[in-house]
Order: structure tokens, then sequence, then C-alpha cells
């Protein structure tokens, strides 16, 4: 049988793989909604004030949103097994309920609809430079190479990247904590992931140094810490106490 940091690797394996896959995706799709940007912008120079509906129209036709659909419906479920082999590692004898799937379901609606915000927010913000550039005495081609630049400023072009990878490393610290919702309580807790190298953040690698387990509201400080919000590939994971102990963990408070 695995052990914990096999099953570890095989999960980062999985994600890696969906996350080159999306990257890859992602940046072919954003060169075709850069030059279909660069077309309508110049088509709506004389009413600009449409263009937040024309760019939801090219994030449709160029197949952003059914790239994030198909990330979230299919990467999300390639780690079921390892999470329910990580809680059995750690001492939990759970099982995927027909409640647990609901509350997928639920994660899912709600992370297309972030990746949709994000749309939103630029396609807002286009409008309004769109617009600003319309009142200029900018040329055509000086105006759709500037709102391509302003393309490249938004959230959507600089960021998608890094929500799929947070939003996918999120689902499976949700998944964990609501397979064992009905004993948190009766739980420690341990910070597991990536031990200390060269690229570790120095919020994670001080909190693995320190090697403790915690307490469920300790935990969920650690958990919401605001420096590790984006791409960490650590997990606050559950674990009964005698097998923390047993592993060389000590009690203590969340201190980093």
């Amino acid at each position: 049988m695995a052990n914990y940091d096999q099953i570890m690797d095989a999960i980062n394996s999985k994600m890696d793989r969906e996350l080159n896959l999306f990257n890859q995706n992602f940046e072919r799709i954003l060169k075709r909604v850069q030059k279909e940007v660069e077309i309508r912008a110049v088509q709506l120079i004389d009413d600009p004030l449409l263009f937040d509906r024309e760019f939801q129209a090219i994030l449709s036709d160029t197949g952003y949103y059914r790239l994030i659909n198909d990330f979230i419906d299919n990467s999300y479920d390639k780690t079921y097994g390892e999470i329910q082999a990580l809680l059995n590692e750690s001492g939990i004898q759970t099982v995927f309920t027909q409640a647990d799937l609901d509350v997928i379901r639920d994660i899912k609606r709600l992370d297309i609809q972030t990746f949709r915000d994000v749309g939103n927010q630029a396609a807002a913000s286009l409008k309004r430079d769109l617009y600003k550039y319309s009142l200029s005495n900018l040329s055509q081609v000086e105006i759709a190479d500037n709102i391509a630049q302003s393309l490249a400023g938004t959230s959507l072009a600089k960021y998608s990247k890094t929500y799929a990878e947070t939003a996918l490393s999120d689902f499976q610290q949700k998944l964990i904590d609501n397979s064992v919702s009905d004993i948190a309580d009766q739980l420690v807790y341990v910070y597991r992931g990536p031990t200390p190298d060269g690229k570790i953040r120095d919020f994670c690698k001080c909190v693995i140094n320190q090697n403790k387990y915690y307490t469920l509201e300790e935990s969920n400080k650690l958990k919401n810490d605001p420096r590790r919000k984006w791409n960490c590939r650590h997990e606050v994971a559950p674990m009964i106490e005698e097998l923390a102990i047993s592993e060389g963990y000590t009690k203590g408070n969340f201190s980093c």
C-alpha cells in the first residue's frame, strides 16, 4: 500500500498534467481572444458602450468558457480515489456519499461563476477603455493596439492560470474538509505537502519546519491565512491524534 507522501505525489502529478493542459489551451485561446478584440474594437469605435457584450461573445466564441467548464467538470474529478486513500492513511475511514456529491456540484458551480466574474470584470474594463479611446484622436490601428494592451492588463489575461491552479488545490482541500465534517472536532490537523526547498514560500516553510499538529480552530486560522492564498500546494490535513504523535508531530498553536 502506498504511504501518504506517495499518494500526495500521485495527486500532484495529476494536478500538474491537468494544469499543463489547461495552460496550453488557455494560451492558444488567449491569442484568439486578442485577435478578435482588436478586430471588434475597431468595428465598435462608434458604439463603444456595446463592447462589454461583444467581449462576452468573444470569450464564448473562442472557447474560453468551454475551457473553464471542461477544466472544472473534468480535472476536479481525477483525484477522488487518492483523497480517499489519504484519509485512510490518516486513520480516518470515510466514504463519499450523495450529500458529498451535492456539495461537489455546488463547489463547481461557484468556481465556474468565479471565472465568469473575471470575464465580466475584463469586459467592463475594456468597454471603459474603448470608450476613452473612441473620444481621442487615435487612429483605428492605434485604438486596436491600445485595446489589445488593455486586455493584457486584465485579471483574465494575467491571472486565469493562477486562478485555475488555486481553484484545483482549494477543491481538494474542500473535498477533504467535507469528508470529515461530521467528526472534524475529534481530529487534529497537520500541514502536509512539498518539503522546504528553494521554491517554497517562507510562510509554508515556517509552518512545516515547526512540525506541529493543531486543533480544528487553529487549523482554520492556518487554512485561511492570506499568505498561502495563491498557488499553494500544501494542505491542512486531518489526522487522528495518535497517528500525528507517532509521526513526530507535537501539539502546538499556529504561530508563523
